[in-house]
């Protein structure tokens, strides 16, 4: 018999997709102890919630071990005309990159206006544009991949959507696209923030988790 109850008793790899036999229910518990077992790949591990009450900015300076970052967020505001923005940090929060980020958006709402938003050299990368967070029930919603963040051979990336009540009109809009910060470094912390007034709600980071 196998270490963990192989069946038949063979020499098995235990790695993602290389698994063969059948499993008893102390087989799986075992696995799982031992960071082998894989109930499938990619699912989320919650590094940190944050609450902000009027803050000009969340900060997330614990960013594990994870190549591939999530981001969520419900976010409101004290201003009719916002975007939401977001930096890297190279030394855990002490200060972040404010120059020389790139991104390309699609601006749309719910009038059937679509535009694009891009930037080659921005103090930050955006996730939204021209939003009315500040009457009641107007909030910004959505969620951010980040890629890469701590590898210092790599570019620091990012894709995502957001969706939000428009400044012009009592109707929908919404921002998606990607961004980047085309600088070799490793990055140990990042932050989002409106680039006016202040921001109530909650943000959640999760690492996206790796087999071997």
């Amino acid at each position: 018999m196998s270490e963990f109850g192989y069946i038949p008793d063979s020499s098995v790899e235990q790695k993602p997709f290389s698994n063969k036999g059948i499993f008893s229910p102390t087989d799986i518990y075992n696995l799982d102890q031992a960071d082998k077992w894989t109930p499938q790949l990619g699912q989320l591990e919650l590094i940190e919630t944050q609450t902000a009450s009027s803050d000009s900015t969340i900060n997330f300076d614990t960013l594990g071990s994870y190549n591939i970052h999530f981001l969520t967020y419900t976010l409101t505001g004290n201003s009719a005309d916002v975007g939401l923005f977001s930096r890297f940090s190279k030394d855990g929060g002490s200060s972040f990159r404010d120059s020389s980020y790139h991104y390309a958006q699609i601006r749309g709402d719910g009038e059937g206006g679509f535009t694009d938003v891009k930037s080659t050299s921005m103090w930050a990368m955006q996730l939204s544009d021209g939003a009315n967070v500040a009457s009641s029930g107007h909030a910004f919603n959505g969620y951010v991949y980040y890629y890469n963040l701590q590898h210092a051979t790599k570019y620091s990336l990012n894709t995502n959507i957001s969706s939000y009540t428009d400044k012009n009109a009592a109707t929908s809009a919404m921002n998606y696209g990607s961004g980047a910060y085309p600088v070799l470094e490793s990055h140990t912390a990042l932050n989002i923030f409106p680039n006016t007034g202040n921001i109530s709600g909650t943000a959640s980071l999760y690492g996206i988790k790796e087999y071997s």
